[in-house]
């Protein structure tokens, strides 16, 4: 179920991201609707794309996200950690006299 949900994910992500931003962009000249916005907004959408694909093979199978959510969870406890150092002087003076 965890590999069905993943790659549901990943048909859904390239829908979203690719094609119905490309279809947008390729039919609003059609209807003379001006898209020069849209273009670079899309543009960055597409440079997302290879960031975001392997999101979801992460999130929903559990030989990948236990291991990542523990890193994360150990640099946290790393960070609220507080070191304490103890350092006695102990000084001993000898009068002769």
């Amino acid at each position: 179920m965890q590999l069905y949900k993943a790659l549901v994910a990943q048909t859904v992500i390239p829908v979203l991201l690719l094609f119905m931003p490309f279809g947008l962009l390729f039919t609003l000249p059609i209807f003379e609707i001006d898209c020069q916005l849209l273009a670079s907004l899309i543009t960055l959408i597409f440079a997302i794309y290879p960031a975001v694909d392997p999101l979801p093979i992460l999130y929903f199978i559990d030989y990948y996200r236990i291991p990542i959510l523990e890193w994360f969870r150990r640099k946290k406890l790393k960070a609220n950690q507080i070191q304490v150092s103890v350092i006695r002087d102990v000084s001993l003076t000898i009068n002769s006299g």
